[in-house]
């Protein structure tokens, strides 16, 4: 197996393993926030946590950037907790072209945050700096890749609840944000009480 390979397959296991579940329950939260006919939306808002997580991994792996593991485990189920509020807060808001790019911004920069909880992961793989950029490349597109599927099956599920389930839209949306929201009150705690 070359190289490439076996970064991509980390990057897909560890977003679709259970060492991603802060991140898929992240990737639920993005869902929550546009309604099946919104996908493009979802695209735009997966493509800012993309683009924030790629920055933020290459800058922490080469060293640019350095936070304690501490603080990035913590900041990580913050993220979730606030997206979920504040779906739920603007859920009834017009979506005009100015709020859209405001909740890019936002998506990108929590997107750096988790990056840097993925650059953790990686530069425990990564001894030496000899092949980061083909790692980090590969390990994205594995990332990506998973993502993909995590949204796909998201998607898929929104469809039967609210298709053909005949669960109104904006009740799934809150189930998604609630349930999200009370995980990540669980980790915030959890994570700060750690030592």
């Amino acid at each position: 197996m070359t190289a490439f390979a076996a970064f991509f397959e980390l990057g897909f296991q560890h977003i679709t393993g259970p060492d991603g579940l802060d991140h898929i329950v992240f990737l639920v939260v993005l869902c929550a926030a546009c309604q099946l006919w919104q996908w493009k939306k979802l695209l735009v808002l997966v493509s800012a946590f993309t683009v924030g997580h790629s920055i933020s991994m290459a800058l922490a792996l080469t060293g640019v950037i350095v936070l304690k593991t501490k603080w990035i485990e913590w900041l990580i189920p913050v993220t979730i907790l606030l997206t979920a509020i504040g779906n739920l807060k603007w859920e009834q808001k017009e979506q005009s072209k100015k709020r859209i790019w405001q909740i890019f911004g936002v998506v990108l920069f929590f997107g750096c945050i988790h990056g840097m909880g993925f650059s953790n992961y990686l530069k425990s793989l990564l001894m030496n700096n000899e092949g980061l950029t083909t790692s980090l490349l590969a390990f994205n597109i594995g990332l990506e890749a998973g993502q993909f599927i995590v949204i796909g099956v998201l998607l898929l599920l929104a469809f039967l609840a609210t298709g053909l389930g005949k669960i109104p839209p904006r009740v799934w949306s809150r189930i998604l944000n609630g349930t999200a929201g009370i995980l990540a009150i669980f980790w915030v705690i959890g994570k700060f009480l750690e030592e």
